[in-house]
C-alpha cells in the first residue's frame, strides 16, 4: 500500500492534501493521470478535501501562464486548497509542461527548451523548497 492509499483509507485529509501538493509539484502535467485517477478515487470516496474557493483571481489567458505563474499558485493553494485552483493548476501544469513521449519540454514564452524529467521535478522541487524557507526566515523575523 502506498503512501497515497493509506492516507484514503484512513481519510488523512490533511496526508491527502500534502501527498496531491507533492504529485502536481512533481509531475506538473500530470504526464501519467496520477492526479486525474487519485482525484477520481477521491471523490468515489466521498472524502471531502477541497475548500470552498477563496474567489482570489485565476488568470485565463493562457499567454500569461508561465513557470513563476505555475509557482505562484502553488503557494496560493497552501493557503486555499480549492477544488478551482488545483484544477487550474493541472490545465496550467499541462500548458507550462506540456505531456512528450521521451523527454518533458518546458515553455518559456514562446520558444520551448527540451529538459529531462528528473530535472524539471528537481528544479520545481528547489523553486518550492527555498521559497518555503525564504517564507519561514521572513515569518520569523516578523515576530
Amino acid at each position: 500500500m502506498n503512501k497515497m492509499d493509506e492516507a484514503l483509507a484512513t481519510k488523512d485529509v490533511k496526508r491527502i492534501r500534502n501527498l496531491l501538493k507533492a504529485y502536481i509539484t512533481a509531475d506538473p502535467a500530470d504526464s501519467n493521470n496520477t492526479i486525474k485517477l487519485t482525484l477520481l478515487d477521491i471523490r468515489e470516496r466521498g472524502i471531502t478535501v477541497f475548500e470552498k474557493s477563496d474567489d482570489v483571481m485565476i488568470q485565463n489567458d493562457r499567454s500569461l501562464w508561465t513557470e513563476e505563474y505555475f509557482v505562484d499558485l502553488q503557494v496560493r493553494l497552501r493557503n486555499n486548497f480549492s477544488e478551482e485552483r488545483y484544477k487550474h493548476m493541472l490545465e496550467v501544469g499541462g500548458h507550462v509542461y506540456p505531456k512528450t513521449d521521451d523527454s518533458t519540454h518546458f515553455k518559456n514564452e514562446d520558444d520551448f527548451t527540451q529538459r529531462p524529467k528528473k530535472l524539471k521535478a528537481t528544479t520545481g522541487f528547489v523553486v518550492v523548497s527555498l521559497f518555503l524557507i525564504l517564507l519561514v526566515v521572513l515569518m520569523s523575523g516578523v515576530r
